[in-house]
């Protein structure tokens, strides 16, 4: 009985750890690497690592001088709800294996990334910049 438990657990937390990505972000993924790769010929796959100090990096705000990174909105856990550092909008939680509908659809993945990137960087974000983001966001 103990032992059919532990099996149940484990195997629980198991499912509950990994996260698959939607064939649409698989898509998105092979297109940035492709991006990725003719930027860079010695480009070999996204890093979770790097997109997490991506994530964590702050950028000073040429304008305003003030400190921005994607935690500035989205917090040091993605996992948890957050609200917009300017507007004060909720902002549900950036982790897909909380929010389930998050990194589903190409179109609104790059849509964010557009808008915050520019906001965050004063640029867009590049390929790889955004592959090993969406890594890092799905190794949570």
């Amino acid at each position: 009985m103990m032992a059919s438990f532990i099996v149940c657990f484990v195997s629980l937390q198991t499912a509950l750890a990994f996260t698959p990505k939607n064939p649409e972000i698989q898509g998105v993924l092979a297109e940035l690497a492709k991006e990725s790769k003719a930027k860079d010929p010695a480009f070999t796959e996204f890093s979770a690592e790097r997109g997490k100090t991506f994530y964590f990096f702050e950028h000073t705000d040429s304008a305003e001088g003030d400190k921005r990174s994607c935690a500035t909105c989205h917090k040091s856990d993605p996992m948890l709800p957050s609200k917009h550092a300017v507007t004060g909008k909720k902002i549900d939680p950036l982790s897909p294996k909380v929010q389930r509908d998050r990194f589903t659809k190409a179109a609104k993945v790059e849509k964010w990334f557009r808008r915050n990137c520019k906001w965050t960087l004063e640029r867009e974000c590049t390929s790889l910049e955004k592959g090993d983001f969406i890594e890092f966001i799905y190794s949570l």
